[in-house]
């Protein structure tokens, strides 16, 4: 399997995206119809052949939502944690399927320029090498990336990671490169030593110089130039390119590392230039500048190097290239018209680059959605401040600074949460529908901070102005927030109300996501006014709420609260199979903190029928967890409770 995280547009799960195209023969540059039967047929197959086919077909909209095939499904429509949850999922199954079914086999992954990586795709890349480890799959994981970069930990610390820096070649290694490109020229020993001071023993240098001396008229001293620096050696290498070659890469240079035969074409269309694209791009692959994507057919090329690709951009005159981004982005427009959702952020760059902001806007407000509904926060800030820029209207700046600092908030920049709600307060009036987002960031931050009367304030004038204005989602929301102030304040009458209404509304509104989240928080209510029947109620109910929209982390939730009920009543025969559950649940999802609940109240229960030895277990494997996410306090609890639990084990004389 091979991967790459150098995309046409870095959007979420990109790396994961180019995985599944290649392995399951799906072309990037299909319709969505073309592309459909295909990965059903894949997935068939793959189905066929595992001991669970129901679980491999259940993948399918999941796999789909990365490939750009829609399917009517529940858990595609989820954002945010939930949707994330749901496609590392997928991405687990369909890929540690494969893992198995090679057996016999040597299972090599090559992941190409993985300090590039979308967050999406770094967080669904870690749970997958977690599960392989789990599971003590022998997997050979090449890893290629640029030491000025950081990269993943999951990587570097893993117990096999290997580094392997590629050194500069030697002086016998370099002649003997250059000797082998050059054996029918007969190079002086003066221009030798310039090519092996000047290229420091770097093989793209070499190979790019051998290239470039190739196609120079023939030398009569034999002392060709050797160009200062790898940027000179390239622009020298253009210069020399025929016109038709040079101006078509300066062309795909504007469309990205990676380009489209298509988008190049339709650009070519729209200047009007007589040229065989197909011809051009064959001489520019003869020079070494540019290759096919393989698996792909003539349908995506990109750069050989980078650099390539930056020397080739760089030296177009700036008018030309803002007419080129504008070329490039209204073919994308017209090649793509019933996908452009896809090409959101490519289209945001191109219309930004050519100095076209209202074009660009309606795109950027589009990628920051994605982003932000796939979780992957590092590129929906960096949208957030690139459309910051270009807005004029202030309850529009006002309206990306408050979901800028919802972003910020829930990644712990809580200074630069502030900031942003603070600066979008300056641009939008009080009485405008988002203010009462304004109320709700400024409840939670005081809320957190410990500052209850404000807080409270903040949530009441909220709720006020969603009920003055009739905004029933803004209502809902400013209603949970005051239940769950009354909670914290044991006024659980008051909760219980608050957090009902706020279930109706979320009920009346289809705003699936919300309904099963008052629900865990009433429950508690329920049960510190001691009404042990109404709490098991409540938690059956966000149960099934979570269950039938298929909210996986809020069914986790649930699980254990209605589990809790029942260990606090003794009935651990009801309790165990709830928690077995969560624990499912929670490794599915690598949530760590939800496994360790679950482990903790199963070796309880095992523990309370002196079922010591899978007790100590339990206790063993969250103490195991903890110490990866390295809460102190946590590790020592665990571990005297193991003590304590091997103590009495020692008195009783029973064995492990």
């Amino acid at each position: 399997m091979r991967g790459a995280c150098s995309p046409i547009s870095p959007s979420p799960f990109n790396l994961f995206t180019k995985i599944f195209e290649e392995l399951f023969s799906v072309r990037h540059t299909l319709p969505s119809e073309q592309k459909k039967p295909l990965l059903e047929s894949a997935l068939r197959d793959l189905a066929e052949r595992s001991p669970n086919p129901a679980i491999i077909l259940d993948c399918l909209p999941l796999i789909g939502l990365l490939l750009d095939i829609r399917y009517d499904d529940s858990r595609v429509k989820q954002k945010g944690k939930d949707l994330l949850n749901h496609v590392m999922r997928a991405i687990e199954l369909i890929l540690m399927s494969l893992l198995h079914q090679a057996q016999g086999k040597t299972r090599i992954l090559i992941l190409d320029d993985i300090h590039l990586i979308d967050e999406a795709s770094a967080m669904a890349l870690c749970h997958l090498l977690s599960k392989i480890e789990a599971e003590s799959i022998p997997l050979l994981m090449l890893v290629m990336y640029r030491l000025d970069y950081p990269i993943l930990e999951c990587v570097t610390r893993h117990p096999s990671f290997m580094e392997q820096e590629l050194s500069p070649l030697s002086k016998d290694k370099i002649d003997e490169l250059v000797g082998y490109y050059t054996r029918e020229l007969n190079l002086s020993e003066a221009t030798l030593m310039q090519v092996r001071e000047l290229s420091a023993g770097n093989p793209f240098f070499l190979e790019e110089w051998c290239n470039y001396i190739a196609n120079l008229p023939p030398s009569e001293q034999d002392d060709y130039p050797v160009p200062g620096n790898l940027h000179a050696l390239i622009l020298s290498r253009l210069d020399n390119l025929p016109q038709n070659l040079r101006m078509l890469l300066h062309k795909a240079s504007v469309i990205g590392n990676e380009f489209f035969v298509d988008i190049l074409r339709e650009v070519e269309q729209r200047l009007n230039d007589p040229i065989d694209v197909d011809i051009t791009l064959k001489g520019l692959e003869d020079h070494s500048l540019i290759m096919r994507m393989l698996g792909f057919d003539f349908s995506t090329y990109f750069f050989k190097h980078i650099t390539t690709r930056e020397v080739a951009y760089q030296t177009l005159l700036h008018q030309n290239r803002k007419m080129l981004h504008q070329l490039t982005a209204e073919a994308i427009e017209s090649l793509f018209v019933n996908r452009l959702n896809e090409f959101s952020y490519a289209l945001a760059d191109h219309y930004l680059r050519a100095e076209m902001p209202d074009k660009a806007k309606p795109y950027l407000h589009q990628a920051i959605d994605q982003a932000t509904k796939v979780y992957d926060n590092a590129l929906a800030l960096k949208l957030c401040q690139d459309l910051l820029i270009i807005l004029e209207n202030a309850e529009e700046k006002a309206d990306i600074l408050i979901k800028s600092a919802d972003i910020k908030w829930l990644t712990g920049k809580w200074p630069e949460a502030d900031a942003d709600i603070q600066a979008a307060e300056t641009f939008c009036p009080p009485s405008a529908p988002l203010a009462c987002d304004i109320h709700r960031f400024k409840g939670i931050a005081a809320f957190f901070k410990g500052d209850f009367e404000t807080a409270l304030i903040q949530f009441q004038t909220g709720y006020a102005l969603a009920q003055t204005l009739e905004d029933p989602l803004q209502t809902c929301v400013a209603l949970s927030n005051l239940g769950i102030w009354h909670q914290h304040h044991q006024k659980y009458e008051q909760a219980i109300n608050y957090h009902q209404q706020s279930l109706k509304l979320a009920i009346s509104l289809h705003e699936d996501q919300r309904q099963p989240k008052p629900c865990p928080i009433s429950d508690s209510s329920f049960w510190r006014i001691k009404s042990i029947k109404k709490a098991e109620q409540a938690f059956a109910q966000s149960l099934k709420i979570s269950e039938t929209h298929r909210f996986l982390r809020d069914e986790s939730i649930a699980l254990g609260n209605l589990a809790y009920a029942y260990i606090t009543t003794k009935q651990y025969d009801e309790a165990l199979p709830l928690l077995n559950r969560k624990l499912t649940l929670a490794t599915q999802m690598n949530d760590k903190l939800e496994t360790i609940k679950a482990l903790g109240n199963i070796g309880n229960i095992h523990k309370e029928r002196k079922e010591y030895p899978e007790a100590l277990s339990c206790y063993q494997k969250s103490w195991s967890i903890k110490q990866t996410l390295g809460n102190q306090k946590e590790i020592e609890n665990t571990l005297k409770t193991i003590e304590e639990t091997e103590e009495l084990m020692k008195v009783l004389g029973v064995r492990c």
